[in-house]
This record gives structure tokens, C-alpha cells and sequence, in this order.
């Protein structure tokens, strides 16, 4: 039996090579071109159109009063968020976000139409929150003080009248009743002056700074993006990725176009052969 040839049997005109593919892609290449000037024109138009969104970026640290959070960080990023409009919009206004570790760390971004815009509402963010706390601290510092200077004139008061005790069983020589009653309210006063020193000493580490302390800024505002030259750059559009992805979207709507042109071509001689 005679061994077929590559290109004959039923399916031999459906066959296409390589070569063929190529040979429509050059007949066909103006069309390509054209698909792919106007995609990036499309894309270059919708960038110059597009408010660009900048962004900026700092990092808090949530004070404490005796070793507690000032604020929990879920508490705060919640009434940051909730203090602005559902509708607001970057491009109109900048907007607050602010992602909470699980911590006293908190991370706030500003999103604007500008980066001066987005800078300057988050220190205005930040400044509110250090003072908001800076208000919780005074107040704890003081409801402690007061409790402290009133412990601690107490203490006083009782040494004084230990002190009293002392000097009067000292002139009491005889009086057995006298003695007893005496020791007894001494012996009181020795029971509960160690309380109150040691209350004493607790409300002092309370105020201590290790324990207690301000909300500061960890990382200053500062520019999410920036070019080549040390520029901040919008975070939005990214003209870059935009104008690479309207490449290949041009080139693939190109090939496409041109196969759909051959086609088409193809009927057409197909239709004149059979009315020929």
C-alpha cells in the first residue's frame, strides 16, 4: 500500500501552517498596527482624563496608662473610619484609612487628590488622635495623683499617731486597761499602714514611664510612591502598567482583527469562485 502524502486526505485544505499564519499576519500588519495605535490612544486619553490619587503613609504608637492601651487599635481605626462620609472620594478629598496589628501599632494612610492634600489630612488625623489621648492621660494622671496625695496623707497621719501611741504608753505605768486599749489601736495601725504603703507604692508605678506614656509618632508622614528623581508619584493611575497592558491588549485585538480581515477575504473569494 502506497504511503499517503502529508497534504492529501480530507482534512488536507484544512491545514494550516506556520508559514500561512506568518504570510497573513504581513498581508494583514496595517491592521494590527491600527488596533494598536488605537488601544494606546484609548489608554492615553482615559490616564489624561483620570485624577491621579497620591497617598501617604505613618505609623503610630498608642500610648498607655499603667501598661493599658490609651485606646484598643480596633477601637480607634473604627472611629476614624466612621468619622467620614460612606461617598467620600480620593479624587474629591482625601480619606483615612487604618490598619490595626493586633497591637498598639497602628498604621494610618491618607489617599487625596494631591500629595500636599493627603500629607496635610493626616497629620491633622494624627494630631487629633495625640491629642484625644493626650486628654485620656492627663485625666488618669490626675484621678491617680489625687489618690496618691490622699493616700499618701493618710500613711502620714497614721505615723503621726503611731508616734502618739508610743509616747503615751510611755507614760502610762500601772493602768493595765489603758495599756491594752492602746496597744490594741497601735497594733491596728501596724496592720493597716503596710496596706497603704503598698497602695502607695502601686499608684507611684502607675505614673511611672515605663508604664505610662504618650502616643507618639513611630514614622513620620511620607510619600507612598516616588519616581526616579525622589518625587512623590500618584498611586493611581499606574500610567506604566496601564499603558503595558493596553499593549498587549492592542497586539492580541490586532491578530485577532487581521484573522477576522482573512476570513472574511477568504469567503468573499469563495463566493465569486462559486458564482464564477
Amino acid at each position: 500500500m502506497a504511503a499517503q502524502p502529508p497534504h492529501e486526505g480530507p482534512y488536507a485544505d484544512d491545514e494550516i501552517s506556520l508559514i500561512d499564519l506568518w504570510r497573513v499576519l504581513t498581508r494583514r500588519k496595517h491592521w494590527i498596527a491600527l488596533a494598536f495605535v488605537v488601544t494606546l490612544v484609548l489608554a492615553s486619553g482615559w490616564l489624561a482624563l483620570k485624577t491621579p490619587i497620591y497617598e501617604a503613609s505613618a505609623t503610630l504608637e498608642i500610648g498607655t496608662a499603667d501598661g493599658s492601651a490609651l485606646e484598643s487599635g480596633g477601637d480607634l481605626a473604627r472611629r476614624l473610619e466612621n468619622a467620614q462620609p460612606e461617598d467620600l472620594s480620593p479624587a474629591r478629598e482625601p480619606v483615612l484609612t487604618a490598619a490595626d496589628n493586633e497591637g498598639r501599632i497602628m498604621e494610618l494612610t491618607a489617599r487625596g487628590p494631591s500629595q500636599q492634600a493627603a500629607d496635610d489630612f493626616l497629620k491633622e488625623t494624627m494630631a487629633e488622635v495625640q491629642e484625644r489621648h493626650d486628654g485620656y492621660l492627663e485625666e488618669f494622671r490626675t484621678e491617680q495623683d489625687q489618690r496618691l496625695d490622699e493616700i499618701t496623707k493618710r500613711v502620714q497621719l497614721m505615723e503621726v499617731q503611731r508616734d502618739e501611741f508610743e509616747n503615751r504608753l510611755g507614760r502610762l505605768d500601772g493602768d493595765a486597761a489603758a495599756i491594752g486599749g492602746l496597744l490594741t489601736l497601735e497594733q491596728r495601725l501596724a496592720d493597716r499602714l503596710p496596706q497603704l504603703e503598698k497602695e502607695q507604692s502601686k499608684l507611684r508605678r502607675s505614673l511611672s514611664e515605663r508604664v505610662t506614656g504618650p502616643t507618639t509618632v513611630l514614622v513620620s508622614p511620607e510619600p507612598a510612591a516616588e519616581d526616579e528623581a525622589g518625587e512623590a508619584s500618584p498611586v493611581e493611575p499606574r500610567t506604566r502598567l496601564v499603558l503595558a497592558l493596553a499593549a498587549v491588549l492592542g497586539l492580541m485585538l490586532g491578530v485577532f482583527v487581521a484573522f477576522f480581515r482573512e476570513f472574511l477575504a477568504r469567503v468573499a473569494e469563495a463566493g465569486e469562485e462559486e458564482a464564477g
